[in-house]
């Protein structure tokens, strides 16, 4: 137990702790047959630390963690995590990542035969987060009212999301799939998602996805063509969204009402008798728009 606890290295890292109580059980650590068995766990009233220009702040941290040898393999990890902090702060120069509320319950094993390190770390676990902010170079910020998820090496289920990007807020719920084989390029990411938005500013989310995962050289190819560019359809996915827009602006011009299904399938997007509203009429849109390369466009309408 600690009421004050400080930790540093000269040129390396700081910890500092308040109200700390920690606790700590193994097995025989002179037991060279297996890794030994761990427990862990650390209640604070407030967390701060910093490595070179990685800085982190929570308060009311709740972290348990137990370590064990994996089944039938002695000399790897199986590892569980539960922890629940508030008013956590991550920041690197002007990057930033604030949240109110966190809770995290994961389970990992690792295997080593694998070569890449994110093969060999595989989570199972659900997360759950509050009022949370990203702030990156580059992109605009991100804001995230709520998160709750389950999760695996494969599979994601989202409970509930609320996010907004710039102008555009939205709401996502669904499943995605394959996501170790996508990133493995054993297979393509699948996705059946509701989106629904109060406001959607159509080109700012056009070009935040325009390019996703084409090679390099084809994004250097696109990057040199400037925003003037066609927008080019995310390859390697199939993600189906189930809409629900009431207002969506591009430039000047305006739909509100909008509701249907939009699919994304490996460089192809499908409307399927989306309807909307414009100031002009109230239509209804089926059309398919395929883009092999940034000068080889189609585009089939009704």
């Amino acid at each position: 137990k600690s009421g004050k606890l400080a930790v540093n290295q000269i040129n390396g890292f700081m910890v500092n702790l308040t109200g700390a109580n920690c606790s700590v059980g193994t097995s025989d650590i002179m037991d060279s047959t297996k890794i030994p068995d761990l427990n862990f766990s650390l209640t604070a009233e407030s967390f701060s630390g910093g490595m070179d220009t990685l800085s982190l702040d929570t308060r009311d941290l709740n972290l348990r963690v137990g370590v064990s040898p994996r089944d039938g393999h002695p000399d790897q990890l199986a590892i569980t995590l539960n922890g629940t902090t508030g008013n956590f702060l991550a920041a690197r120069g002007s990057e930033r990542i604030s949240l109110e509320k966190l809770k995290l319950t994961t389970d990992i094993i690792n295997r080593k035969e694998e070569k890449e390190v994110w093969m060999q770390w595989l989570p199972k676990g659900d997360l759950g987060l509050s009022n949370g902010k990203i702030e990156m170079t580059g992109i605009d910020p991100v804001e995230i009212p709520s998160i709750r998820m389950d999760f695996s090496a494969e599979r994601i289920d989202i409970h509930e999301s609320r996010m907004k990007i710039g102008h555009s807020d939205f709401a996502l719920s669904g499943t995605l799939k394959n996501m170790l084989s996508w990133y493995r390029k054993d297979s393509i990411l699948r996705a059946d998602l509701t989106f629904t938005s109060n406001h959607t500013d159509v080109p700012e989310l056009m070009r935040m996805t325009s390019g996703l995962g084409y090679s390099e050289e084809e994004l250097d190819t696109l990057e040199s063509s400037g925003d003037s560019g066609p927008y080019m359809v995310p390859k390697g996915m199939d993600i189906n969204l189930h809409t629900l827009v009431k207002k969506a602006t591009f430039g000047s011009d305006t739909a509100t009402d909008i509701q249907g299904d939009l699919r994304v399938y490996d460089g192809i997007l499908l409307l399927d008798e989306m309807k909307l509203t414009t100031p002009a009429a109230r239509m209804m849109i089926t059309c398919m728009y395929q883009t092999p390369r940034k000068n080889h466009l189609f585009l089939g309408l009704d």
